[in-house]
């Protein structure tokens, strides 16, 4: 007799490998909060990008979430150079983020995972809101974010380092807004 076994897989183990493991749903009133927390390490990816304008950034983002308050712990690049698309800022180097993902699940456990992407503009500006939309749409079609996956836009903005945060509900096809979040 077969048994049928689940694991418990981050995110990048199911995405990039195929895997089956555990799937987290969000309830029908989920309403995802960004808290951006004050990590040296997020402070740092952040930093190094702002002072580097010139062409899109981004990658994956790593924490955790609880009720509705998605905290991000950790910010990555998205690789190395010659493995990524420079102009899209959603293209990741996938053994870079298995490796990101792998090392915190081994740290953290299951309290930290792949929770979604960032990305920044070339000219490090916080743009409106309806300039990100088009980054929007293109992360729900690919499947990087939904209901418990975000896509967080970070800039200057007012002197701070600012970030909004999108949701995507594949079932009504709305996106959420998480508004903005300021790290000094």
């Amino acid at each position: 007799m077969a048994v049928a076994m689940r694991f418990d897989l981050n995110r990048a183990q199911q995405r990039f490998l195929g895997l089956v493991g555990t799937t987290y749903t969000a309830s029908d009133d989920f309403q995802a909060v960004l808290d951006l927390c004050q990590t040296k390490d997020v402070s740092d990816t952040f930093q190094m990008a702002l002072e580097a304008p010139g062409q899109l950034v981004g990658g994956p983002l790593f924490g955790h979430r609880k009720g509705g308050v998605v905290t991000v712990r950790y910010a990555a690049r998205n690789g190395y150079t010659p493995r990524i698309v420079l102009d899209d800022p959603l293209v990741a180097d996938e053994p870079y983020v298995l490796g990101w993902a792998d090392c915190l699940t081994r740290i953290h456990g299951t309290k930290c995972d792949w929770i979604g992407n960032w990305m920044m503009y070339p000219n490090r500006e916080l743009p409106d809101v309806s300039t990100d939309l088009s980054w929007v749409e293109r992360a729900q079609r690919t499947r990087l974010i939904d209901q418990l996956h975000i896509l967080m836009v970070v800039g200057w903005s007012d002197a701070k380092i600012r970030a909004r945060g999108y949701t995507y509900d594949h079932h009504t096809g709305c996106v959420g807004g998480m508004g903005a979040a300021a790290h000094e």
